[in-house]
């Protein structure tokens, strides 16, 4: 019997050893196709040479995944993490999981990840994803991956890396941009060496409209209705400037075509955008029948969807910009930049020749495009900017060295508007009490210095952090809207959102409440 075991114990461990070479041998074909596999031998040879590189690539090219594996083969064992930002959320997470796959590994070891409310990383994670809005301290290679994006937080995040590598010269830094506009990084780290990693893309078809377009919503439908029809087989990828629209019952018109008896094969659609619950975001992963992916800008560059042969682009993208004379941010719809359609059309492109429908002219691409899109620190509120910077004992900051710098009027009027919430004394250095304590909560200054109050008045502050977000998961749009409409205060929207908060703690939390209610469970869960 004992000699039985042995045997059954011998061949358990040889059929999980195949297994484990089976796999590696899938990672390794699936990564050896990636065309970034052909630059490697330069790409270290650089690294081991400069401390700073900027990399070049199209999306989908491996920058994000195999970089980061590069750096801990140059870096050794034992010699400091790698931190790599995302600029968003979504990607921070799925990057995470691939690489800790390569790695034949789980999420949390050797890879992990830090997003807002969410850190899974272990004492002996040396590879980091992490959304750029977190702090980067003593690491000894950092990517800035995505980098085109200009982010509000990437640009801060370069100021401060390019001060630290003044002072410390073993840090390693990778810029990775999905656009040529490499120049200006490689100026701005010292005339930094780049190096260009050739694409894995086949031709696209632009489709350009004969006139102006004035519904977007309305002509997208119609042509996914005309590729469904029409065109071969392949899935659909169409862009939208924000949740509303990506989310709206207008797209949701496409299913007519499973009730109309016509023997078509029937859509998947599925929209995607950065505030869908996780659960909903990997369904555009998953292929089956023809999928029809509603996205904002997220499927641009942080996420790359193997199947896309067909992108519509409606032209216009959603941008945060501040007034001055109101004091809030406000969202607004403006056309996309030249440099976004090329990037939106490169979609089509991933896995065979495909076509790019454009909901706009060609004169509209010349005339009334931007080459490149306007970054976030030129059209931002900058007072938890600057509330950030002195907390690092940054001390002039009309003298920071940011890529581009944003007007003076704007910075003296964030440090003013500092000084009236008590945040700054009349040096404009951070003040010990509210200044420090401000300093903790990842919200706008105004908010932050709410609840100091609230506390400091003896009240137990009813500030919720996140948005409830409703979303319709099931059934048509009247069921959500009555199931919401038991919850409004027509007094307050934050006097709403606490109701809906106590309404929630007194079911017990339940999840099957918030899915009855059409509110995201996972969010109510944060707030709390």
């Amino acid at each position: 019997e004992e000699e039985d075991e042995a045997v059954a114990v011998t061949e358990e461990a040889e059929e999980e050893e195949e297994e484990e070479e089976e796999e590696e041998e899938e990672v390794m074909t699936r990564t050896d196709l990636l065309p970034i596999q052909m630059m490697k031998s330069k790409i270290l040879n650089l690294l081991r040479g400069n401390n700073i590189l900027v990399v070049v690539g199209e999306t989908g090219c491996g920058k994000s995944t195999q970089l980061p594996k590069y750096l801990l083969r140059i870096l050794g064992t034992g010699r400091g993490r790698i931190a790599c930002t995302q600029p968003r959320r979504v990607a921070t997470v799925s990057l995470a999981k691939r690489v800790s796959d390569e790695l034949h590994q789980r999420v949390g070891q050797l890879v992990g990840y830090s997003i807002r409310f969410e850190e899974v990383v272990s004492d002996w994670t040396r590879i980091k994803f992490m959304t750029d809005g977190i702090l980067i301290r003593e690491y000894s290679a950092v990517i800035m991956d995505e980098a085109h994006e200009r982010s509000m937080h990437t640009d801060i995040l370069f100021g401060v890396l390019r001060k630290v590598a003044t002072r410390r010269k073993d840090l390693k830094i990778i810029v990775t941009s999905a656009t040529m506009d490499a120049q200006k990084f490689s100026s701005y780290f010292w005339n930094a060496p780049i190096i260009e990693v050739p694409g894995k893309t086949f031709p696209v078809e632009i489709d350009y409209t004969a006139c102006l377009v004035e519904d977007y919503v309305e002509r997208a439908i119609s042509s996914v209705t005309d590729i469904h029809l029409g065109e071969s087989e392949g899935d659909i990828l169409v862009f939208m400037p924000g949740q509303e629209e990506a989310s709206c019952n207008g797209v949701r018109e496409i299913d007519y075509l499973n009730s109309t008896g016509i023997d078509v094969p029937p859509l998947e659609i599925i929209p995607v955008y950065g505030t869908l619950p996780a659960e909903l975001q990997l369904k555009m992963f998953k292929s089956g029948r023809r999928r029809v992916i509603i996205a904002t800008n997220i499927a641009e560059t942080s996420l790359t969807v193997d199947g896309i042969v067909f992108v519509i682009d409606c032209g216009y993208s959603k941008i945060k910009c501040f007034d001055p004379t109101l004091g809030i941010d406000a969202l607004l719809v403006v056309p996309e930049s030249r440099a976004n359609a090329k990037q939106r059309a490169g979609r089509a492109g991933r896995t065979r020749p495909g076509k790019c429908f454009r909901l706009f002219t060609e004169e509209s691409l010349k005339l009334e495009m931007l080459e490149a899109p306007v970054p976030e620190i030129l059209r931002s509120n900058l007072g938890n900017v600057i509330l950030l910077l002195k907390s690092m004992n940054i001390g002039n900051l009309l003298q920071f060295d940011l890529i581009d710098n944003p007007p003076k009027e704007n910075i003296l009027n964030a440090m003013y508007q500092l000084w009236i919430l008590g945040a700054l004394n009349t040096e404009g250095s951070l003040t010990y009490l509210a200044g420090q304590e401000m300093i903790r909560f990842p919200v706008e200054p105004a908010l932050s210095k709410l609840v100091c109050a609230s506390r400091d008045l003896g009240l137990s502050p009813a500030l919720c952090l996140l948005p409830f977000l409703p979303i319709r998961l099931r059934g048509p749009q009247e069921d959500y809207q009555t199931a919401h409409s038991k919850f409004f205060l027509f007094d307050s929207d934050h006097l709403t959102l606490l109701h809906i908060f106590n309404s929630w703690k007194q079911a017990g939390k339940s999840k099957s409440w918030s899915f009855f209610h059409y509110l995201q469970h996972r969010n109510l869960h944060k707030v709390r």
